[in-house]
């Protein structure tokens, strides 16, 4: 079993902040291990990925606040199809910067890159484009996430359909993110079409 660490924990903006047993996993055994120690010991678990968010949904005062830091993040890059597996604690930074240089991008991109793909799905981020592209969550094709009561579970938008949407601005609420398959958006041209218009003042 790894060990906590009394930390004080603050959300994106600083306004709040509350102090937590925080624990980091890398894989699997140890967060079972955290699932285990809390459900003997009465703890509530919230989870934390880049620490970016707005509100207080990562602070869990008195309680367990549990960050997943696996130690490899991309899996799986199909640069034909265009889709990507990644872990739920990769950093929307590291992903850009692995598929651009292949022509691709996400689809939808929030005003910070340090956010997780998790963080980017439970809360179901979108960009400046939603109006024509939507969220974050319309782009992911399949889900891996380890439960405190089902175990490790996939799901889809074809296989445990209801659970799939659920975690999608689920908030971290049931489980940790452990792997996530993106569909990604074909880079046509690094060009910018612009208009100049002349005003008199």
């Amino acid at each position: 079993m790894i060990k906590s660490k009394k930390k004080i924990i603050f959300g994106w903006s600083k306004s709040h902040y509350s102090k937590c047993d925080y624990f980091e996993a890398s894989n699997d055994e140890q967060i079972n291990d955290i699932f285990d120690y809390a459900k003997k010991n009465h703890k509530k678990i919230a989870l934390r990925g880049g620490g970016r968010s707005y509100g207080d949904n990562t602070l869990n005062k008195d309680n367990i606040v549990l960050k997943f830091s696996p130690k490899i993040n991309i899996f799986l890059f199909d640069k034909i199809k265009g889709e990507i597996t990644v872990s739920g604690s990769c950093k929307l930074i590291e992903l850009i910067k692995f598929i651009v240089p292949d022509g691709w991008m996400l689809y939808v991109s929030p005003a910070s890159q340090f956010i997780t793909v998790a963080g980017s799905i439970s809360n179901n981020v979108h960009g400046k484009n939603c109006v024509s592209k939507g969220y974050f969550g319309d782009y992911v094709e399949e889900i891996e996430i380890l439960t405190p009561d089902k175990g490790l579970v996939k799901c889809s938008k074809f296989e445990n359909t209801e659970f799939f949407y659920s975690i999608i601005s689920g908030l971290g609420g049931f489980g940790v993110i452990l792997k996530v398959k993106i569909i990604l958006r074909k880079i046509k041209t690094i060009k910018i079409i612009t208009e100049t218009v002349h005003v008199a003042n």
